[in-house]
């Protein structure tokens, strides 16, 4: 018997209706299962990417724009935790455009990086700056 304040939480990448663009590897969930659960979206919490990254607020800044801008030109290019975790750490190795090329964009295309760069609404962002200087590598 399950404790009277025990709640069972699942976590996923997507909705349990298979794979989609980002994540090709995932199974649909048979019809029973997805009944048993409600579906919450959970957007990215600027706590957890602060503690991720030193309360480096121009990076964040800068991975919520980015997000934006990478659906509003419908380019598939994630910008998760372990990503902001990742150009955190990054710099302390290299510039930024060499950490934003390896770590984030990772071999997208010019042209779809400087589509993304003018879609960011915070273009003077010094980590959005690095990014158009990516799409000239």
């Amino acid at each position: 018997d399950a404790h009277e304040n025990f709640y069972c939480v699942a976590a996923g990448n997507t909705f349990g209706t298979g794979a989609d663009n980002e994540y090709t590897g995932r199974y649909q969930l048979d019809k029973a299962s997805m009944d048993r659960f409600v579906t919450i979206r959970v957007n990215y919490d600027k706590r957890i990417e602060k503690n991720l990254c030193g309360n480096n607020d121009a990076l964040i800044e800068f991975a919520h724009d980015f997000r934006e801008a990478v659906n509003a030109c419908g380019i598939s290019c994630l910008f998760t935790y372990r990503a902001v975790k990742r150009l955190h750490k990054f710099v302390d190795y290299m510039s930024k455009e060499e950490a934003i090329d390896i770590g984030l964009t990772k071999g997208l295309a010019a042209d779809d990086i400087r589509m993304v760069y003018n879609k960011l609404k915070k273009p003077g962002n010094e980590w959005a700056e690095a990014l158009k200087r990516v799409s000239d590598l």
